[in-house]
């Protein structure tokens, strides 16, 4: 008597195992398809970021960065006060310091994390004058000198520009050619705090600088004394020689001494 086996099964099961098979050699192709798009994206990614971080490093901001310290002064000043005298003795207190080349007063410095910074309307001298909207900020003397930022024309703000002196103010090189087009800036006044408030006479003119981040494109730009509007917010720069952490210590101690 033969036997004959039922080979119905066994094929069947074949069958499955050839399905899963091909399934997951599908799948699996699909997962490498996957992971060499997310390999080519993420290395477009890195080579994106290198080149910014290069051109970062590489663009111009218009001002010197090395060797500044930035410390945040915790009371804020009104002008022709007490406290407007004492944080200029602070100041002055802190450029004696061994290893300091020199400190300046801001209300913000530059590309420093404030939402965009300060705006003020001024108006400007004209048959039907309409404010304009321009990015300030307020700074007190050398300034401009310790950041390395140029004076194309004019002086930068001193002493004698104090409470009771006539109001002046410097303007950035976009800003003078927006607003004095084929004209020289020094001399000309605008106001604040409408068509018949403040004058202010422009005795400087600075170059371009990176106000809020580097990519940015240069805008108008006004720069006022720190002894003749509120700043709203203090900040002590020190400019140094290498190893400028190594003050960080001394500075604050110099500004508790005095305040």
């Amino acid at each position: 008597m033969s036997a004959r086996a039922d080979l119905a099964p066994e094929l069947k099961s074949a069958a499955a195992g050839a399905g899963t098979s091909a399934v997951r050699a599908r799948a699996r192709n699909v997962l490498v398809v996957f992971q060499i798009a997310v390999s080519l994206v993420l290395l477009v990614v890195s080579i994106l970021l290198a080149r910014s971080f290069r051109n970062a490093l590489e663009a111009d901001p218009g001002f010197n960065r090395n060797n500044v310290l930035v410390f945040e002064i915790p009371h804020i000043p009104q002008p022709g006060t007490g406290q407007h005298e004492l944080l200029y003795r602070q100041v002055a207190a802190v450029r004696a310091l061994p290893g300091v080349r020199g400190a300046a007063v801001a209300m913000r410095p530059p590309l420093g994390p404030s939402g965009g910074g300060r705006t003020e309307k001024v108006w400007l001298p004209g048959p039907r004058p309409e404010p304009v909207e321009v990015g300030i900020s307020v700074v007190g003397p050398s300034y401009f000198s310790l950041l390395g930022t140029p004076l194309l024309r004019g002086r930068e703000f001193d002493g004698h520009d104090g409470l009771s002196a006539r109001k002046v103010a410097i303007v950035n090189e976009t800003g003078a050619r927006r607003f004095w087009p084929s004209q020289s800036p020094i001399g000309k006044v605008f106001r604040t705090a409408g068509p018949d408030g403040a004058a202010w006479e422009i005795v400087g003119v600075s170059r371009d600088a990176r106000i809020n981040s580097i990519g940015e494109a240069p805008c108008p730009y006004l720069y006022f004394p720190f002894a003749q509007m509120n700043p709203g917010d203090v900040n002590l720069l020190v400019k140094t020689g290498p190893g400028p952490m190594t003050l960080v210590l001394p500075v604050r101690d110099r500004l508790k001494d005095i305040d």
